[in-house]
């Protein structure tokens, strides 16, 4: 008998079979990514757009041309590019130029992606690492908010978050007067629906968990049923992560954990610990402490 050579095959994360491809999945994730884009050209203007247009072809640009430098095979069809510009212009405030989100665009995607070996392999979320350049390298331009076109009290062209008005000293009753609430229910009910300064897609805690839920119903992000101990302890990890923090779009913020830090290439596999590890995703964040004196 024959002895036939044994192939041996090795790929990127992610090590399982399904019957979505990546582009699929990355389409489905733009369409999850639409209601927060539709919600900060509302809150902002037309300029939301255009911060996200340029950002999208800057990310797409730098992986075609970085691959055809290197002479490797392209994959831009794979929409991840797409994804990765979308999602940094969702954290970017809407004033920031043009240019530095074209910059921070290709920085993720060359740096943090394809110098690791592209889709997969990439030891961070590009579009965090863009980000996090920007903020070091041009901090004045990464904190210039810009307040809500449809706030009670607009008087400034720039403004604080609510979150960075506590940090500074100011009151809850300060935070209510930035977003023209007359009360704490009106104030969550604001924070809630994203009517107040921040970045382009990160304001409304509602169009996120609407794109969540897309992301929920075509199982890209995978709810499958547990043991009745594990759902138990799944939902006391969500009534905290859904308490005021979030209404106040703070430190448990859905945009960490569900768009973020939800990666194929290293979630856990067990869904007990998916849950937990996009709860560490969202409150890891610990550059606004002043979150805790919310009520």
């Amino acid at each position: 008998m024959e002895n036939k050579p044994m192939k041996l095959v090795l790929s990127g994360a992610p090590h399982f079979v399904t019957g979505n491809d990546i582009q699929k999945t990355m389409g489905m994730v733009i369409i999850a990514l639409l209601p927060a884009l539709a919600g900060g050209v509302y809150f902002f203007g037309p300029r939301a757009l255009l911060v996200t247009a340029v950002s999208i072809v800057s990310a797409v640009a730098a992986e075609f041309l970085f691959r055809k430098a290197l002479r490797r095979e392209t994959h831009v069809s794979d929409l991840s590019a797409v994804v990765t510009g979308m999602l940094l212009a969702l954290i970017l405030p809407v004033s920031s130029p043009l240019w530095m989100a074209a910059v921070g665009s290709a920085f993720g995607i060359v740096v943090a992606k394809e110098l690791f070996g592209g889709l997969g392999g990439n030891f961070a979320n590009p579009a965090l690492v863009g980000r996090a350049v920007l903020l070091m390298s041009w901090p004045a331009f990464m904190t210039r908010w810009s307040p809500s076109l449809h706030a009670a009290v607009v008087d400034a062209t720039t403004t604080a978050t609510p979150l960075g008005i506590l940090k500074l000293g100011g009151t809850l009753a300060d935070v209510m007067k930035s977003v023209g609430a007359s009360g704490k229910p009106a104030l969550y009910l604001q924070m809630f629906l994203g009517n107040h300064s921040g970045s382009i897609g990160e304001t409304s805690a509602l169009l996120l968990l609407l794109g969540a839920a897309f992301l929920v119903v075509t199982r890209v992000i995978d709810c499958a049923d547990t043991s009745r101990h594990d759902r138990r302890d799944i939902r006391r990890i969500l009534a905290v992560w859904t308490g005021p923090d979030l209404l106040s779009a703070g430190r448990r913020h859905p945009a960490g954990s569900l768009f973020h830090g939800h990666r194929l290439c290293h979630d856990p596999c067990d869904t007990y610990w998916q849950v937990g590890f996009w709860y560490r995703c969202g409150t890891h964040d610990g550059s606004h402490p002043p979150a805790r004196q919310l009520p």
